[in-house]
């Protein structure tokens, strides 16, 4: 089986918080933990093809910065090694860290680049449970 876990939220924040989110991170758990993303593609689009990213394992301390450089590119455009890993992704629908399919060999200094633009960067997440709706109380 597997489930959706947690919810990232990527947007602009402002005095009261999060606000015109451009980038929802759905981190979804099975065998594997995995990250797919849905948002508005007419603020941002995801790197190339790729619609999901499987971490090395489910602490991997990277796992939500790969997700973010994966679906949200622009946040990194300034990093010099952009446009290697775009080559290098062309075609190429996922990335799994875990196996090492896909993974451009210019990803990890692309990881070390980004690190400098996450403080930028507005990240929330919640857990997602079942919401108990108060039915039972309604007549």
């Amino acid at each position: 089986m597997a489930a959706y876990s947690k919810i990232l939220l990527i947007g602009h924040e402002s005095k009261d918080g999060l606000e015109d989110i451009y980038l929802e991170i759905l981190q979804g758990e099975g065998e594997k933990r995995w990250y797919e993303a849905k948002y508005d593609e007419e603020k941002i689009n995801r790197l190339g093809s790729v619609s999901s990213v499987i971490p090395v394992d489910r602490d991997d301390p990277n796992s939500i910065l790969d997700a973010c450089i994966a679906f949200a590119p622009k946040l990194f455009e300034d990093c010099p090694s952009l446009n290697d890993v775009k080559s290098e992704l062309k075609g190429k629908n996922m990335i799994d860290f875990s196996t090492g399919d896909n993974v451009p060999k210019s990803w990890n200094k692309l990881r070390e680049e980004a690190k400098k633009d996450l403080k930028d960067i507005h990240i929330y997440e919640a857990s997602i449970k079942r919401h108990k709706l108060l039915s039972e109380n309604i007549n």
